[in-house]
């Protein structure tokens, strides 16, 4: 389950799917960490911060939870309009 971050800890995909892993399994503290180690990968990718923000909500952590928040606003308004939008001619 680690071989990925381990060749490239920037990975933050693989961060990303051991969240889930971790979430179906019931291990929140452990979706918790692999949800930091996203946003230490990728930390301008505010979806990261919105996972984690709802994992601390979910365990009762709701101060760390809009910290979270906060962040993933402030990269979601830096965001252009048109990212992620095709050109069409």
């Amino acid at each position: 389950m680690n071989k990925a971050t381990e060749i490239d800890p920037d990975y933050y995909i693989a961060y990303n799917n051991k969240i889930s892993l971790f979430i179906s399994k019931g291990a929140l503290t452990e979706a918790i960490n692999s949800a930091g180690q996203a946003v230490k990968a990728k930390p301008d990718l505010a979806e990261s911060h919105t996972m984690l923000g709802m994992l601390y909500d979910y365990t009762g952590h709701p101060e760390k939870a809009k910290e979270q928040y906060f962040k993933a606003l402030e990269i979601y308004r830096k965001r252009p309009a048109s990212a992620g939008k095709e050109e069409q001619y």
